[in-house]
């Protein structure tokens, strides 16, 4: 995410009078929305396990829940990655919702 900043800072071929910089800057936000959605997940992902473990009884569920969870929002970051789209606030949004709890 600093990468934007680190190529304004080594421009080529810039006039003297002209001074490019970073006028507004939303990655603290995203990364923080990022480590956000991570531990929510990871609670999610705890509690919703502990539910169908104790309501269904089943050890063999409550491993499917704790597998395709991740699994799922790993496949969200692959599909993300190979179409070339980027990780903004919608996409955070609608993950934040995808995840239990």
């Amino acid at each position: 995410m600093n990468g934007v900043k680190d190529t304004v800072a080594h421009l080529v071929d810039v006039p003297k009078n002209l001074v490019a910089r970073v006028v507004f800057d939303q990655s603290q936000f995203v990364k923080t929305a990022i480590e956000t959605l991570l531990d929510e997940g990871a609670i999610g992902l705890f509690l919703t396990s502990l539910m169908i473990l104790i309501f269904l009884g089943s050890m063999r569920a409550t491993v499917a829940v704790l597998f395709s969870i991740p699994l799922s929002a790993l496949a969200t970051f692959l599909i993300l990655a190979l179409g070339g789209g980027s990780v903004n606030s919608m996409v955070l949004g609608g993950l934040a919702l995808a995840f239990p709890g």
